[in-house]
């Protein structure tokens, strides 16, 4: 019998620690995850939430997860509430997991604790800080959570819902007139690994802007919408070849395609066969009189205007035909950058300069290194 009762008594002493811990802590918390079973680069959002259960306590929390190498964390959001039950605090992270597994979440957790005597000693006038105030640091531990992460089902560049889209300024152009080619990737998911949707396309320059990439984290994944910027310099008819991008949804568990059209690009030239034809027709005298009539006053003109730019010319001193020459070969000498006198380059000749454009095109969207004096040299001299 007596037995019996020691039993019972360690049986309700046992079941009594729990809920005199809980009942003696001057806190509680709660932590949540939106999954447990994901894909590799599958965002998951983290929310912890923690508040003090004796609001004649000043208490103040600081949590984190902790930061391993198979997986990137960002905070979204931290939320602070103030009542007459004390303080409350809730923690928002992103964590992008990057291997398979089973992989365990461990969190840092700390309690800082003070009182309203050490508060007001502390206090300047200024807002009041966890960290610019006395405290007694209190690391408490919470059981890791466990996280199964299965592999892709194939390695894609894009792990996520995505979109692409291509558009071009024109589709007929001139030669020696650039067009635009605007590629945009849009989507939420994981960061996607570097991208370059430059063209290569045959007899067609390409030149590329920065791309403008705006990213957002949000509770749903990472908000990619990223836009790149071309332009194509052709001198015959060409295609702009379709872009392809292989990705996987981990909302559908499907792979799928990002895929573009190809883009016929029309380039017009001078008509040989209009030329031709003209040749096989010789005017008449009628015809002849009024076109040497014609040519007679635009001579008249020319001429009129070449003494008015003569006389000009001599009234402010000099004006000849080496000052844009003169002008671009200073520019060139104040070029202090690769970007700056690739710019300048493409301005003014790009046929004349192409070597050299290739070179600091090299040095400036693919980070090269490149002799900018000796290019700036090599350029004055073919001025």
């Amino acid at each position: 019998m007596n037995n019996v009762r020691g039993s019972l008594l360690r049986l309700f002493l046992l079941l009594c620690v729990p809920f005199l811990l809980v009942a003696g802590a001057d806190y509680g918390y709660e932590l949540k995850l939106s999954k447990r079973s994901v894909f590799v680069k599958e965002p998951v959002l983290l929310t912890f939430r923690v508040w003090q259960t004796d609001p004649k306590q000043v208490i103040f929390f600081e949590f984190a997860p902790k930061e391993e190498r198979w997986m990137r964390v960002r905070l979204l959001r931290e939320t602070r509430d103030e009542s007459i039950r004390g303080r409350s605090v809730t923690f928002r992270y992103l964590i992008v997991p990057e291997k398979e597994g089973e992989i365990p979440l461990r969190f840092s957790f700390v309690v800082k604790r003070t009182t309203e005597t050490r508060l007001q000693y502390n206090n300047t006038g200024e807002p009041v800080k966890a960290k610019a105030i006395d405290t007694t640091d209190t690391r408490e531990v919470i059981p890791p959570e466990i996280l199964q992460v299965r592999p892709l089902p194939k390695a894609v560049p894009l792990v996520g819902d995505y979109h692409l889209d291509i558009s071009v300024d024109k589709r007929e152009t001139a030669a020696y007139s650039p067009l635009y080619l605007t590629i945009r990737l849009r989507g939420v998911g994981a960061m996607p690994e570097r991208i370059d949707f430059e063209p290569a396309i045959e007899h067609v320059r390409t030149f590329a802007d920065d791309p403008k990439i705006v990213t957002r984290y949000e509770s749903d994944g990472i908000h990619y919408d990223a836009t790149f910027s071309y332009a194509l310099l052709g001198f015959n008819d060409f295609l702009i070849p379709s872009v392809t991008m292989e990705a996987f949804s981990y909302r559908r568990n499907e792979l799928y395609r990002l895929e573009s059209k190809a883009i016929p690009i029309s380039v017009k030239t001078a008509d040989a066969a209009a030329l031709v034809e003209s040749g096989m027709h010789p005017e008449s005298v009628y015809e002849t009189i009024e076109t040497v009539k014609r040519w007679g006053i635009y001579l008249f003109i020319f001429g009129c205007g070449y003494l008015s730019a003569v006389l000009v010319g001599r009234l402010r001193g000099r004006v000849t035909r080496k000052s844009l020459p003169e002008r671009f070969k200073k520019e060139v000498r104040s070029a202090r950058s690769a970007k700056t006198l690739l710019e300048l380059l493409v301005r003014t000749d790009p046929l004349r300069y192409a070597v050299w454009i290739d070179d600091l095109e090299k040095a400036v969207y693919r980070g090269r290194s490149v002799d900018l004096a000796a290019i700036r040299k090599a350029v004055l001299k073919a001025a």
